[in-house]
Order: C-alpha cells, then sequence, then structure tokens
C-alpha cells in the first residue's frame, strides 16, 4: 500500500480544517495509507476519518514546534525601505531566478524541517511515496528555504497561484526542483502560464470543495437573526470579516436605507487590523453600529468553531453578499451558496465571477458602487426562482475531485518509481 503523507502546518482554521478532512479523506477512498503532519490541530475528526484511524490506515502526528522556522516583522523602517528597493532592482533586471529576495516582512510564519519530517517518517515506519502540501501558499508568501531544499519527493496545493507572476524567487526554485513531482491550484486560469515556465512539470486544477454538513443543533445567532429580521429579505455577509469582504461598504448601505426591505446580517470574527484600506468615518461608523446596532442590522463577531454551525446561516439567508474588494481569487462562499441554493452577489471581473455566470448563480457588480450593489438586491429578488446552481455545485462536487486526485497523485508517484 502507497503511503501518502500530508503536511498542513501552516495556517489551519475555518474553510482549511475542511480541506484537511476531505483531501484526506479523499486520499483514503482512492486506496491510500495517510499520515498527517499538522500543528496544534483540533482534537476531533469527522467519523469517516475516525474510522479509517481505527483500521490503521489514518494517522496524525504534531510537528514539533521546536522545528519550525519564525520570521519577525522588520521594525526598522531603514531595513525597510533596503528590502523594498532590493526586490524592485531584482524584478527589474530579472534577477529573480537567481537571486533570493531580502527576508519578507511577515508577522510571524511557521513551518517544518526536513528532520522534523523524517523523524515522523521513521517513527511510522512507513516509507514516504509522496509529501502532499495542504496548503502551499504560506511557504511562497514568506519566501521560504525550506521547501526548494526539500529532499523529499513532495506536490502540494496552492490556492492563489499568481505568485509565479510576481517574480517569487522561491516559488520557482521550489517548483524547479528534482523533488518537486508537479502542483495542484485552485485557479485554473494560471494553469498554463506555469506549464509554460515548467515544461517538465505537471500542473491540474483541481474543485474548490466545500464541507456541506450541518450541526444538530442550529446557532443561536440563527435564530436571532430570523426573529430581529421581521420577515425582511436577509443579506448575509458571513465568514471572516476582513477590510476587503466589503463589510464598511455593505454597512454604509443598510445604514442608508433604514427603511428597505433588507436586514443585513454579519457573521463572523472581524479582523480589525485589516481595515487599511477603509476611510476613518467608515471604520468610526462600523464601529458605532457594532456597539449600538441598528434595527435593519445584527452583528455575530465571533469564530465559528465549525463549518457546520456556519452553514446554518445559509439556510437562513435570501442573498449571499461576498462582493470582495481588491480580490482576484475564489471563495468557498460560493460553492456554499450554490449548494443551498442561495444566490449570491459578488464583485465584477474576477474568477467569482466567471463561476457564478456558469449557472449563473448570482449576479456581479462593482464593489464601489453603493447605488449600484443596492439595485442588485433587487434584481436578485426578482430573478430568484431563476438562477441556476447546479452547474458549479457538480464541478465542485467531491466525485469531481476524487476523479481529478485520483489521475494526479498516482502520476506523481509513477514519477517517483521512475526517478
Amino acid at each position: 500500500m502507497k503511503t501518502i503523507y500530508c503536511i498542513q502546518t501552516v495556517s489551519l482554521s475555518g474553510h482549511h480544517d475542511s480541506y484537511t478532512d476531505i483531501y484526506c479523506l479523499t486520499l483514503l477512498k482512492l486506496g491510500y495509507r495517510v499520515v498527517l503532519l499538522i500543528n496544534n490541530y483540533r482534537s476531533l475528526f469527522n467519523n469517516e476519518l475516525n474510522i479509517y484511524k481505527k483500521n490503521n490506515l489514518f494517522y496524525f502526528y504534531n510537528i514539533d514546534s521546536n522545528n519550525t522556522k519564525l520570521i519577525r516583522k522588520f521594525n526598522n523602517l531603514f531595513l525597510k525601505i533596503i528590502r523594498k528597493s532590493w526586490n524592485i532592482i531584482r524584478k527589474l533586471f530579472l534577477f529573480f531566478l537567481f537571486i533570493p529576495p531580502l527576508i519578507k516582512e511577515e508577522s510571524e510564519i511557521q513551518w517544518p524541517s526536513q528532520s522534523s519530517i523524517e523523524a515522523i517518517i521513521n517513527k511510522t515506519g512507513f516509507h514516504s511515496d509522496l509529501l502532499f502540501f495542504l496548503y502551499l501558499d504560506p511557504y511562497f508568501m514568506g519566501y521560504s528555504s525550506f521547501i526548494h531544499k526539500l529532499q523529499l519527493n513532495w506536490t502540494g496545493l496552492l490556492f492563489n497561484a499568481s505568485y509565479l507572476k510576481k517574480k517569487n524567487y522561491y516559488l520557482y526554485k521550489s517548483i524547479s526542483s528534482s523533488s518537486c513531482k508537479g502542483i495542484a491550484m485552485l485557479d485554473p486560469r494560471y494553469l498554463e502560464y506555469y506549464k509554460k515556465i515548467f515544461k517538465k512539470k505537471r500542473f491540474t486544477s483541481l474543485p474548490d470543495v466545500i464541507d456541506t454538513t450541518l450541526s444538530e443543533k442550529i446557532p443561536q445567532c440563527c435564530i436571532d437573526i430570523k426573529e430581529k429580521s421581521a420577515n425582511k429579505n436577509i443579506i448575509m455577509l458571513l465568514g471572516s470579516l476582513s477590510g476587503r469582504k466589503g463589510i464598511c461598504t455593505l454597512l454604509k448601505i443598510a445604514y442608508n436605507h433604514p427603511n428597505s426591505p433588507y436586514f443585513f446580517a454579519f457573521c463572523g470574527k472581524i479582523s480589525w487590523d485589516s481595515f487599511n484600506n477603509c476611510s476613518k468615518a467608515d471604520i468610526n461608523l462600523l464601529r458605532s453600529c457594532i456597539k449600538t446596532p441598528p434595527d435593519n442590522c445584527y452583528f455575530y463577531l465571533n469564530y465559528f468553531e465549525t463549518e457546520a454551525e456556519l452553514n446554518h446561516l445559509f439556510l437562513i439567508s435570501d442573498i449571499i453578499y461576498s462582493v470582495y474588494e481588491k480580490f482576484d481569487s475564489s471563495s468557498g462562499i460560493i460553492g456554499k451558496a450554490a449548494y443551498f441554493n442561495k444566490p449570491i452577489l459578488v464583485q465584477k471581473n474576477g474568477l467569482m465571477e466567471s463561476y457564478i455566470q456558469k449557472g449563473p448563480s448570482g449576479e456581479s457588480v462593482n464593489p464601489y458602487d453603493v447605488n449600484a450593489i443596492y439595485n442588485k438586491f433587487d434584481i436578485i429578488m426578482k430573478n430568484k426562482y431563476n438562477y441556476n446552481y447546479n452547474v458549479y455545485s457538480d464541478e465542485i462536487s467531491i466525485e469531481n475531485l476524487e476523479k481529478k486526485l485520483k489521475y494526479f497523485i498516482s502520476a506523481s508517484i509513477s514519477e517517483n518509481n521512475n526517478d
């Protein structure tokens, strides 16, 4: 039996929890033994994974935190200027392929060392046929020198594939290494670009799968929203509430339309340090409304421990608001909206718009045009029975993931055996 070592040690919360479970379970169903290397992971897995664990097909180990690398912020303005100038020169003269950048500014990034991975491989006694990084992005965002020096054969999943166009030295070195057996990505727009640069490497796009489970107990916030909305149409902004999610714009619309037929719900943990691009007036309005919510607004600013709890919010919503600002990737929110048959509003000219047009399963709009956004609410409600949610739901199905992952992993391991 072949053994896949899945690695998820950098960012593990919310949607990444679901990806970890779904990918491990899919690999197990494809006939592989799975060993999951994790860092500060929750104590419980879903029931199906527990069955594989009891049958000695699924294992998980914590990576020793002493074997991680820590990057600290540049607090010195002079060093910041030097770093930025150096990296501009690299890009202008196309040195990014040969000369590493000065260390990237990050608050804190952690990843394992090869020795820590090898220690777990030795402990299990299972030969590693392939390492599978379930979230590659932080290794490239943090300019990690770990992954491009890795001697074990590996592949991984890239959520945001635009790093190469930003002339990322470590990404280029990592994918060029003989240990890299290919890259899977969620954004199909970059497939041909990567194939053109790395002609001998394998690339594939995988569906942005979602967790659609529902908790047995309905969260209290859902009960409160239904009660307070008083039969108005509920417009829901949910998930991690950062500045780019358009929370200030949506709140401004709600504040300026107190007597509209809409009720606005904001649900998720708010990240105050992400509002750099919002005006002081918008932030003050947000703080004021959170402290004393308008009659047409509801705020639940706590973290949802499970996707199963979060999913209940879709059931009570009439419109899902995902008009993100300066955001060109996708989101699992689109898939959830389609699965639960809820129309969604997204920003124009992005990957999310291309996905919702397949049904169509919603509408798109300029994220900075408040009048246009409000008008779209009316359009969506008039057309709510005309949307087709099945096209995108089928595309991101677990069955489609199994089919594409089966070929990609099998080919990657076969390449290992031919080395």
